[in-house]
C-alpha cells in the first residue's frame, strides 16, 4: 500500500479538525473495559479493576484512520504503523500520539524557488574530454 498523505502544511490547516473527528469518534465507538462493566452492572464505584485495558484498544484506530483518510483528502492512504501497538489510555494520549505520527509522514512543503537539495544529477551524456 502506498502512504498518499497531504503535505505538512494542509495537514497542520486541518488539524483543529482532525482533532475533533478524533475525539468524536473515540466517544462513539470506544468504551474502556471497566466503563464497560460497570455501566454492565449499574456501578457507580470506581475501584479500579484486575485488568490492565487501554481506554482506547489499538485494534479499534484501523477505523479511525479510516475516517481520518477522508478527511485528509481523496486518495490518502494511513499505514496502520502510525498506531501505537497496546492501544491509548485517553483520547488525549491517542490525539497527542496518532496525529503527530501521521504527520511525521506527511510531506514536507518546498520552499518557493529553492531547488531540492538532492545530490546532483549526472550528465545525460558522456563527456567529450578524453584525458591522455
Amino acid at each position: 500500500m502506498s502512504v498518499r498523505l497531504p503535505n505538512k502544511a494542509k495537514f497542520d490547516v486541518l488539524l483543529p479538525a482532525l482533532q475533533a473527528l478524533t475525539r468524536d469518534w473515540a466517544e462513539r465507538e470506544c468504551t474502556s473495559f471497566d466503563e464497560a462493566v460497570r455501566r454492565a452492572s449499574d456501578a457507580d464505584t470506581d475501584d479500579g479493576s484486575i485488568w490492565d485495558m487501554p481506554a482506547i484498544d489499538s485494534k479499534r484506530c484501523v477505523s479511525l484512520l479510516i475516517d481520518l483518510e477522508g478527511l485528509l483528502g481523496p486518495g490518502c492512504r494511513i499505514p496502520v504503523s502510525v498506531i501505537k501497538a497496546g492501544g491509548y489510555a485517553s483520547v488525549d494520549d491517542l490525539i497527542g500520539k496518532l496525529l503527530p505520527k501521521i504527520r511525521e509522514k506527511c510531506l514536507d512543503v518546498a520552499k518557493p524557488g529553492l531547488a531540492s537539495a538532492g545530490i546532483p544529477a549526472a550528465p545525460s551524456r558522456p563527456s567529450s574530454r578524453v584525458l591522455p
